[in-house]
């Protein structure tokens, strides 16, 4: 979403970008000066089993809430221009979606990282047990510089 106002859906899966354009559709069809969340509603309902799925879920009939969408949409100020724009309404709709989208993917990948993290914590600690064990195998140890020195060294040293 630009800062201007415009929308572009070159991010938009390709559902998405359909519904926006069929949301609009209906506004031109309508001779609506507005796309208005109710025009994506409408759309989303007519095209979508999932929507009138939920909509049924909820305890009401998708073809009475179809027809009452409908009726909505005839009462809405007409235009004699041939497009329509989205409403400040829709705008800021669309800019929710985009915000959830963004939040969700961020939770995604904050969840994979923190996965990715507890694995190589996990290899980490494999590894220094190994060398340890090594290290105890073959009588090295850490003589507080660089280089491992066997116990008699370490031993003498002190």
């Amino acid at each position: 979403m630009a800062e201007d106002g415009t929308l572009s859906l070159e991010s938009y899966a390709p559902d998405a970008k359909s519904l926006v354009g069929a949301a609009q559709g209906l506004a031109d069809e309508l001779k609506h000066v507005e796309v208005t969340p109710l025009h994506l509603f409408a759309r989303a309902l007519a095209r979508d089993a999932g929507v009138g799925e939920v909509v049924r879920r909820s305890g009401a009939d998708p073809n009475e809430v179809l027809a009452a969408c409908e009726t909505a949409l005839k009462k809405l100020p007409r235009s004699s221009g041939d497009k329509s724009y989205l409403s400040p309404a829709l705008l800021e709709l669309l800019r929710r979606a985009e915000r959830e989208a963004k939040r969700d993917t961020t939770e995604d990948a904050t969840k994979w990282l923190e996965s990715e993290i507890a694995d190589l914590r996990e290899k980490v600690k494999e590894a220094e047990a190994k060398v340890a064990n090594y290290r105890a195998e073959h009588g090295l140890f850490s003589g507080g510089g660089t280089t491992p020195v066997s116990l008699p060294e370490q031993q003498l040293a002190d």
